[in-house]
């Protein structure tokens, strides 16, 4: 995931000019701080994990990387909509996740599951952000509709292929 928050900060920052209600400035701002903190715990941790027995990570970041450059050539509305439909489907995971979290984390270690419960929390905002940008943008619902399958099934593709590399240690 160290290649998605800088991708929905950039879209962020860009938008930041067609935005004129402080308020929602504000929440973009915060927003991109908390992507900021996203972005550096999932570094730490791919780190980690390349460090200990997952060298293969490295080939998933690059495809990642690619991935999400390829977006950011993509017209500013396409964009938003692509962040705030990944942003809802987050939103709906977060709910699910936080209903089976001790179920989910049983036996985990402390600190991986303090850092995803952390993570999931800050969803709900991100998800009521990344709307009233889209909506202050562009407000058209057939684009965000689109984004809203666009982005979920992108994320949950890449995330799919990490996991399954991750558990099997299967290289693309």
């Amino acid at each position: 995931m160290p290649y998605l928050e800088p991708y929905l900060i950039k879209t962020n920052c860009e938008a930041m000019q067609y935005i004129n209600e402080p308020a929602l400035l504000e929440d973009m701002k915060a927003f991109n701080g908390q992507e900021r903190s996203h972005f550096e715990c999932h570094r730490k941790v791919n780190d980690l994990l390349k460090q200990n027995g997952h060298p293969q990570l490295g080939r998933i970041e690059s495809f990642f990387d690619k991935s999400y450059k390829k977006l950011l050539t993509r017209n500013l509305r396409t964009r938003l909509a692509y962040s705030a439909g990944f942003e809802t489907m987050t939103k709906e995971f977060t709910n699910w996740a936080i209903r089976k979290r001790r179920k989910l984390w049983r036996g985990a270690d402390k600190h991986m599951t303090s850092f995803w419960l952390m993570h999931l929390l800050e969803e709900g905002e991100h998800k009521t952000v990344a709307f009233d940008v889209y909506m202050a943008y562009s407000g058209s619902y057939f684009p965000r509709a689109l984004g809203v399958l666009h982005g979920s099934s992108h994320v949950m593709m890449l995330g799919i292929f990490a996991m399954f590399s991750a558990l099997k240690k299967i290289s693309f």
